[in-house]
Parts: C-alpha cells; structure tokens; sequence
C-alpha cells in the first residue's frame, strides 16, 4: 500500500493560515461582545458557539438555494475561509474580515466601560455596528485577488491571459 503525499506550497499554506486567523480573529470578536453581555462565561461562550454554529447552518441551508438565502449565506464566515481555502487571495475578504473583528472589539470595550451610561453604550454600540456593516459590506467592491495556489488552477493559462488582455486594446 503506496502513501500520498500532497505537497502544498509556501504561499498557498500562508494564504490559507491568513484565512484561517481572519476568521479566528472575528469569532474572537463575537466572543469579546458575548462576554461583555452576558452574566456568566459559560453563557458567553454558548452564545459564541450558537453565533459561529448559525453560519455553518446558514452555510448548509443555502446550499444550491438562489434569492435571499444564498445571498445571506455569502456573508458567513465559511464562506469568506472557503475562499481562502481554495488558494483564492482576496483583498475585499480582508479588508471586510479585519472591519468586522475591529467593530466587535470596540463594541466589546463599550459594553464593558463602566464610565458609559447604559443608554449611551447602545447609541455607540448601534453607530459602531452600522459603520462596521458598511465597511464590511462595503469591502467586496475592492475587486483585487491573487492566486495564491502554487499551480496556478485558479488562474487562466498564460496564452489565454494574454489573448484576453489583448481583447481590451481592440
């Protein structure tokens, strides 16, 4: 019996753990903010697990749904390390992870800021929230990608790139 060994390469096996720690960094987050609402640890970290198990489920039910479903589910947070587990770079997916983390955080020290009047951390909380939503919805409009995989499957062969780019100038 053979073994298979897979090689990976250094700049797909990065991409990937950049990925990886986008999403870990976001879920940290979301339980930065749990932790701030809620009276105990345990119910903070059952909150974080239901947020991060609620994208597996979006995840799953949207799959070969179309409409809002699908639309919805391109927001999870699978989605945005599929795209890095695929060998994809993208810069609008770290640009939008890092915004999302960066509002939960912020939101968390509000929360937990005991010189903040309760109705003045909903105000900040709420306008924090939206800037973040914009940013990160904002953020796949940034159409910049690289193939970080090391054969290249993501990317055109060189004669197609160069008949396409070729394509623009006529």
């Amino acid at each position: 019996m053979g073994s298979c060994r897979r090689h990976v390469g250094p700049g797909e096996f990065s991409n990937l753990l950049l990925g990886h720690f986008l999403y870990g960094i976001v879920v940290i987050g979301l339980a930065l903010v749990a932790a701030a609402m809620a009276e105990s640890s345990a119910t903070a970290a059952i909150v974080t697990l239901a947020a991060t198990l609620s994208f597996w489920v979006l995840d799953f039910a949207a799959a070969g749904e179309s409409g809002f479903l699908k639309s919805a589910a391109s927001l999870s947070l699978t989605a945005l390390l599929r795209t890095f587990e695929r060998g994809i770079f993208s810069l609008g997916s770290v640009l939008g992870a890092l915004a999302a983390a960066l509002g939960l955080i912020v939101v968390a020290g509000v929360l937990i800021n005991l010189k903040i009047t309760a109705g003045r951390k909903l105000l900040l909380s709420v306008l924090i929230l939206v800037v973040g939503a914009g940013l990160v919805a904002s953020a796949p409009q940034l159409r910049f990608y690289a193939d970080a995989s090391e054969d290249q499957r993501n990317s055109f062969a060189p004669a197609d790139a160069n008949t396409l780019a070729g394509l623009g100038n006529g």
